[in-house]
């Protein structure tokens, strides 16, 4: 399976395959309000391409995010919550591997399906594991 056959697909959210999400916004700063916003919203996540430059785009009823990024290069980047990170993005297979350097240093990893998205970050021993269904 490759990334390319995910480029395009929509990705729901799945409450219950939630983890440690809150635990690793506190851990990143993120003021209470916020946290208790993210934590009440069902974002969608979807994967774009065009030539080398490759976009993931996140949707929420309170805030949308469009992040585009050339992969290997590093580039100044505004997260949901107004943290400003330097950010790099990898690939291997069908995983995009997410490194941001700002006053700490988050690393996630999102693997694509076409069933399934699941992303899985960590900061100071915390993981956060989501899990997010292809919306048909």
């Amino acid at each position: 399976m490759s990334l390319e056959e995910c480029v395009g697909l929509r990705y729901k959210l799945d409450k219950a395959a939630d983890d440690n999400f809150d635990e690793i916004m506190g851990a990143l700063g993120v003021n209470y309000v916020l946290r208790k916003l993210g934590n009440l919203v069902t974002p969608v996540m979807e994967l774009l391409r065009d030539g080398d430059e490759w976009t993931v785009k996140v949707t929420t009823v309170v805030l949308n995010t469009v992040t585009k990024f050339r992969l290997g290069q590093e580039f100044d980047n505004v997260t949901p919550d107004g943290r400003r990170v330097k950010t790099t993005v990898t690939r291997e297979g069908n995983k995009l591997f997410i490194v941001e350097r700002g006053d700490k240093v988050f690393k996630s990893v999102l693997e694509f399906s076409p069933e399934e998205l699941v992303t899985v970050g960590e900061l100071d021993n915390i993981v956060c594991r989501r899990s997010y269904k292809v919306i048909k």
